[in-house]
């Protein structure tokens, strides 16, 4: 079975919002543990981007205007762990366990639509046609380390 994407292209707002200071933004697929890490760290600064496409109205499915509250939100300082994106021009981070194990995670909590392996290929084909790619990691434990600690370092330059 063939699946249609739509065509991804580079948005200028989308590469103003990556060089900007403020909030961050990490894309992983289902099952990487998004939920579940939020979960564990409701004092971390991060959240759930399903929560905020709901609060602004965004239908599911509707990645060009998710992509338009991700940028904003970065743009107010928000910190946003979520699967939905457009671009990658604005994502600060990717997180990519390993496949099976996000399949495995995927059965256990079933949704529409997600599919890992899909979602883990999109993101490499994508990544790999960009010129200067987002980081990658393994974890969203990893990631928010990561990210953590070069915005503070940031901060302390400032």
């Amino acid at each position: 079975m063939m699946i249609s994407m739509p065509r991804r292209t580079t948005t200028a707002a989308a590469s103003v919002a990556r060089s900007e200071p403020g909030g961050l933004l990490v894309i992983a697929p289902c099952g990487a543990g998004k939920s579940t890490w939020l979960a564990a760290h409701p004092k971390s600064g991060w959240v759930e981007g399903d929560d905020l496409y709901e609060t602004k109205g965004v239908e599911i499915g509707n990645f060009e205007k998710a992509e338009q509250v991700n940028i904003t939100a970065k743009k107010e300082g928000k910190k946003v762990m979520t699967s939905t994106w457009w671009t990658l021009d604005s994502v600060d981070a990717v997180v990519l366990p390993d496949v099976e194990l996000l399949e495995e995670r995927c059965r256990l909590a079933p949704r529409p639509g997600n599919v890992p392996a899909a979602a883990v290929a999109t993101l490499r084909v994508v990544m790999a046609k960009m010129e200067s790619p987002p980081p990658v990691f393994g974890s969203i434990d990893e990631a928010v380390e990561s990210l953590d600690k070069k915005q503070t370092a940031e901060k302390q330059v400032e």
